[in-house]
């Protein structure tokens, strides 16, 4: 009769090591998550939601077809541009926005962009502040770090690297 707290204990302990294994349903909730992979582009909010930062969410096809920049052909932005490039594009785009940052070597699944070349060439400013905004493919959002001026103004600084 003295055995049997002995082998509950002992069945008990075996259980516990059993969920803490993952082996029990409700243990896979890290597995089977909602989250997106960086590739696989920006999740648009739903039908009728507001913005809480009073910008229009747009996907970089409609914003490539709806905006225009405010700042286009001003040496103030275009000065600012430069400082904002080389703190935030230059380390992966490099100096001349070649894509070969001191750190491009680094993204060997998908390099960064040449940012002079005809493909960027043809895409519209507002393509170009959504990519910023939003980030695409290898690079990061910047939109929680750059005001939209100061976006528009990275857009007029890689139009003169273009030129």
């Amino acid at each position: 009769m003295k055995r049997t707290p002995a082998l509950l204990i002992s069945l008990l302990a075996v259980l516990a090591m059993a969920g803490c294994s993952g082996s029990l349903p409700w243990t896979s909730d890290m597995v089977e998550t909602p989250a997106r992979h960086a590739d696989e582009g920006l999740l648009m909010p739903p039908a009728g939601s507001l913005s809480t930062t009073g910008e229009v969410t747009q996907s970089r096809f409609q914003a490539a077809m709806s905006l225009r920049n405010p700042l286009s052909g001003d040496p103030a932005a275009l000065a600012s541009g430069e400082g904002l490039f080389q703190i935030y594009c230059e380390p992966c785009h490099g100096a001349a926005g070649q894509g070969d940052g001191t750190v491009a070597s680094y993204f060997t699944m998908r390099p960064p962009a040449d940012l002079t070349g005809a493909r960027v060439r043809a895409q519209s400013d507002g393509y170009i502040y959504a990519t910023i905004r939003d980030g695409g493919g290898s690079m990061p959002p910047l939109g929680g770090s750059l005001a939209p001026h100061e976006r528009w103004a990275v857009v007029e600084y890689l139009r003169s690297l273009q030129q």
